[in-house]
């Protein structure tokens, strides 16, 4: 570089311009917010593309910018690797994608203070106009530069007419290829069991909120980090928005997660342990640990078992229980973030209202120390969080944080209903259709699950019928004996499987929404074949549905509170009772594998009885809570002992 007069130099280097295509349109459809994320990764993708080619940032330009090398070899290559980057993140998900031009050339510029001008400049910016979105131009002698140097491949394009030039420019388009995803180690992502088909009737009605939860993912793809609050009444389409989104991300390479909380049995950190639980599992054995995060061996405390699952795994600290407690929080924030900037993630926590204080404070937790790349999508009955209730603070703290939204569901109204009724029958509503759509609308509010229940009840007594693609019925509208809620529809419906079937059910009821086969024909007394037969009934009309090899649950919560709620107080106690002892016997050499399950059960069956197993089972619960750093459910378990 020579000096010249006037604080000028002149010397002779590359020079690059880029633009990112269509910036005006993508902030247009995303949003500001989402806009501002996008240009930030945009930007970051291609300062590390240049400064790790030996490049420097000369200014930015509008959704562009523009840079100086030192060789013409690391401008190319530099572009290269713009240009893969932005591509490897558009193919890991249906969020905005970006593109961007590229154009490149050499020669003498004058350099003023922190800028630099001259035909070369002109040159590079007049190539990144002419050029198509995603693809590379450079003047004819940059490739004659760089030839022989990081094996990149150039096409003449002959010489163009540029704007501004006095002379046609020899000019080449440099060849680039995508690079392979980079998947985490060894793991082939499908989705959880809690994802597991529910209703089995077509989704319809929630177009609206469904692209609320899209634009929250597309957010998240972005890098950011979201949580929704997804909140209704029992049966009002939670979960199965969560499963439509989770059928969405996955589709897109994103990662999903999810895991839920149960009603009776408290164990601590449950969703987010089923949701790593069921993570671990389907990574080949000898990557596990290494996607497990910073702390690996605090995760023990979600799951128990992992010592067993991960080979290596070290111990987790062992310190003052508060640290112990904030040293899982930091494992669990350093899992889900592992894969952030390689594939967003999805975490799904189901009933949210049925979760302990320690999950809470872990989700509090997580909104308070962001993960990137992560979505938490919330499902809770918000007719069950009165101001007593443990979430109810939470949800205070939640709205007050920027990355929290609140979705209230409501009922279908008679358009949804209309949709609904058209997508199950395959065709439009004649005038017939139309009333019973309005009645039906009317008399269920529009709650999905209480709508699918009245439809399988109509169509099973014979009061609705398909005819030529259409739901037809030869009663009038009004006397079509629709029941008058949810769990008497439910019940109905429990009745006319017959009372084999339905025992079964209740026995599975008391054990939980989930359940397995096997312990489940060891509480009946009945050979886990003929249990099957019955569960096989009861799928077939849609009341559970199969989640892996002898595993089943409830089709909905609904269901199991239905058939819960219909047992006496000493039939519910004898069945608890059936229940403890059969998991006692399955699981005489590891009683701790099911302590949560045990002590709820004995309690349970203590009513009225000899409270002594009970007891005992609660302080070893409350110990091992305790141990998990799960403190609030070990106090609970203690006061009840």
């Amino acid at each position: 570089m020579s000096e010249s007069s006037g604080g000028t130099s002149v010397g002779t280097v590359t020079v690059m311009f880029t633009d990112l295509v269509g910036s005006t349109e993508i902030r247009s459809r995303v949003g500001e917010d989402a806009a501002e994320v996008l240009r930030a990764i945009h930007d970051e993708v291609l300062t590390e593309a240049i400064g790790s080619n030996g490049g420097q940032v000369v200014k930015h330009i509008g959704d562009g910018l523009m840079a100086t090398f030192t060789s013409a070899a690391g401008a190319v290559a530099a572009a290269v690797a713009m240009q893969q980057e932005l591509d490897l993140r558009n193919r890991r998900s249906a969020a905005e994608r970006m593109q961007i031009r590229v154009g490149i050339s050499i020669g003498d510029v004058t350099f003023e203070g922190d800028d630099c001008f001259g035909l070369p400049v002109v040159e590079a910016q007049r190539l990144e106009a002419s050029a198509e979105p995603a693809t590379i131009r450079c003047a004819e002698m940059v490739m004659l530069m760089s030839r022989g140097r990081g094996g990149h491949e150039f096409r003449p394009i002959g010489e163009l007419e540029l704007k501004g030039l006095a002379e046609p420019l020899p000019a080449c388009e440099v060849l680039w290829s995508p690079i392979a995803e980079p998947d985490e180690p060894g793991i082939e992502m499908g989705l959880p069991p809690v994802f597991a088909a529910g209703s089995g009737l077509p989704f319809s009605g929630r177009d609206d909120v469904f692209e609320q939860l899209v634009d929250a993912w597309k957010r998240c793809v972005a890098g950011g980090f979201e949580v929704v609050l997804l909140a209704g009444e029992p049966g009002i389409g939670k979960t199965r928005l969560a499963q439509e989104l989770a059928a969405r991300v996955q589709g897109g390479a994103g990662i999903v997660l999810g895991g839920r909380s149960d009603e009776d049995v408290t164990v601590p950190f449950q969703a987010f342990g089923a949701a790593l639980d069921w993570y671990v599992r389907q990574a080949e054995p000898n990557d596990r640990l290494a996607a497990l995060g910073e702390f690996p061996g605090d995760l023990v405390r979600l799951v128990p078992e992992l010592g067993q699952l991960v080979e290596g795994l070290p111990a987790a600290l062992d310190a003052e229980p508060d640290v112990e407690r904030y040293r899982l929080f930091q494992a669990v924030d350093s899992w889900l973030s592992i894969g952030g900037d390689v594939r967003p993630r999805l975490l799904v926590l189901d009933d949210l209202h049925w979760a302990d204080k320690p999950t809470l404070l872990l989700l509090r937790h997580l909104i308070s120390n962001p993960p990137t790349g992560l979505m938490v999508l919330c499902t809770y009955r918000d007719t069950d969080v009165d101001r007593t209730h443990p979430l109810s603070s939470m949800l205070a703290d939640f709205r007050r944080m920027p990355a929290v939204t609140r979705v209230a569901l409501d009922g279908l109204g008679d358009e949804g209903v209309r949709e609904l009724l058209v997508r199950t029958g395959g065709n439009e509503l004649d005038e017939q259709g139309l009333a019973f759509a309005e009645i039906v609308q009317r008399e269920t509010s529009g709650n999905p699950f209480f709508l699918g229940e009245v439809l399988r009840h109509l169509a099973e007594t014979g009061a609705l019928y398909r005819r030529e693609g259409r739901w037809v019925t030869d009663r009038s509208a009004e006397d079509t004996g629709i029941p008058e809620g949810i769990r008497e529809v439910v019940g109905r419906r429990l009745s006319r499987l017959g009372d084999d079937v339905e025992g079964v059910l209740r026995s599975a009821a008391v054990i939980g929404y989930e359940f397995d086969v096997d312990l489940l024909a060891d509480v009946v007394g009945r050979d886990a074949d003929d249990v099957l037969d019955a569960l096989d009934t009861a799928a077939s009309a849609n009341l559970v549905i199969e989640i892996g090899v002898d595993r089943h649950r409830f089709a909905h919560a609904l269901v199991r509170e239905t058939l819960h709620e219909e047992l006496s107080s000493s039939r519910r106690a004898r069945q608890h009772r059936k229940v403890a002892e059969a998991l006692e016997v399955r699981h005489a050499d590891d009683i701790d594998a099911v302590i949560t399950e045990l002590a709820t059960h004995w309690a349970e069956a203590s009513a009225g009885g000899d409270p002594t197993r009970a007891i005992e089972l609660a302080v070893r619960a409350g110990d091992l809570d305790s141990d998990r750093g799960a403190y609030e459910n070990a106090t609970r378990w203690f006061e009840r002992a």
